[in-house]
């Protein structure tokens, strides 16, 4: 939204207006306090500027002055910047070329290639009485736009180290200009071509909504993951019954989950974390975090749930045994040997 609101406010209000540079500049502070990347954001501007020729000259007052508001946004959420630095070097979404081509595919269905299939039979149908008309300075800047998950793959090399696909979402609203401008630009008047490319697309959206709707257990990239978390809670009163007084597992995210779920949070422990997880364990307090030493002293009282032979042999290394629980397989209580 905010993202979609900085370009209508550049294309549509004056250059030099001062009005409009403040409300610009308003815009990417609100955007870079709800998610440090925003700062992407400025990305097409400042190179519409160097494609113009501007860097010979003082910027525009609205780059000025989103540059000052990303700059609050940062001093404003240092300390939450500053507290995740130590986990930045051993994360979950480092950096890498298959993700960085897999950005579109992720955020436009097939890759852009629909859309770029509408726009070449566009231009090859345009109506040749009324030629494409030239392309607007609002145009052009919008396909800057595609380039924000470059300039996110070079932040993420040099410095952050976090590069993920939903990071580079401010893309959309360029993309979306752009597009609508091209195919208004070939088709003009004609409007049974663009109800058709409306068709197309909203056929598309409202059947990717209708198959989430359908199968909300299923998140993409996390495997079934609601299945796990139901699986495990299952099986929580037999372990309470049995009288075990923790619950942890070494599957990633699950402890989280289930505990949310759960009527008896206070059962459940999460192993140490590593890399990322460990910015959380600073602001999650509610949680207890277990090193080797606190399995090791309450190993009598604890279940391990959806357990891998990593662990197992971990386990059998630091002088703990771990057996199936009676008519659970996929739950191991812990002793010491």
């Amino acid at each position: 939204m905010l993202s979609a609101l900085s370009l209508w406010l550049w294309i549509h209000t004056k250059e030099r207006s001062g009005a409009a540079a403040l409300l610009f500049g308003a815009v990417f502070f609100l955007a870079v306090a709800t998610r440090f990347y925003a700062v992407l954001g400025l990305m097409p501007y400042g190179l519409w500027e160097i494609y113009r020729g501007r860097f010979r000259r003082p910027p525009c007052p609205k780059l000025i002055a989103g540059i000052v508001g990303v700059l609050c946004g940062c001093a404003l959420c240092s300390p939450q910047i500053l507290s995740s630095v130590p986990a930045s070097t051993g994360t979950w979404t480092l950096p890498s070329i298959p993700i960085l081509t897999g950005v579109f595919a992720e955020i436009f269905p097939g890759r852009l290639f629909p859309l770029i299939c509408m726009m070449g039979l566009a231009a090859l149908f345009s109506n040749e009485k009324q030629p494409a008309g030239p392309m607007r300075d609002g145009e052009r800047v919008s396909w800057f736009f595609l380039l924000i998950p470059f300039g996110g793959y070079l932040i993420a090399k040099v410095a952050t180290h976090y590069f993920h696909y939903r990071y580079f979402i401010a893309l959309v609203p360029g993309v979306a200009v752009g597009f609508a401008g091209f195919i208004s630009r070939q088709l003009g008047a004609n409007r049974k071509a663009v109800w058709g490319v409306f068709l197309l697309l909203a056929g598309c959206a409202v059947r990717n909504e209708a198959l989430t709707a359908l199968h909300p257990e299923l998140i993409p990239g996390m495997n079934n993951q609601e299945r796990a978390t139901r699986a495990a809670l299952a099986f929580e009163n037999d372990i309470r019954a049995d009288g075990k007084l923790y619950i942890t597992s070494p599957a990633r995210l699950l402890i989280p989950e289930v505990r949310y779920y759960s009527k008896h949070p206070d059962y459940y422990a999460e192993l140490r974390p590593q890399g990322v997880q460990l910015a959380v364990t600073r602001y999650d307090t509610s949680l207890l975090y277990w090193d080797m030493g606190d399995r090791r002293l309450h190993a009598l009282e604890t279940a391990v749930i959806f357990t891998t032979p990593e662990f197992t042999v971990e386990m059998a290394r630091a002088g703990i045994r771990a057996t199936a629980a009676p008519g659970h397989s996929q739950v191991l209580y812990l002793a010491p040997d």
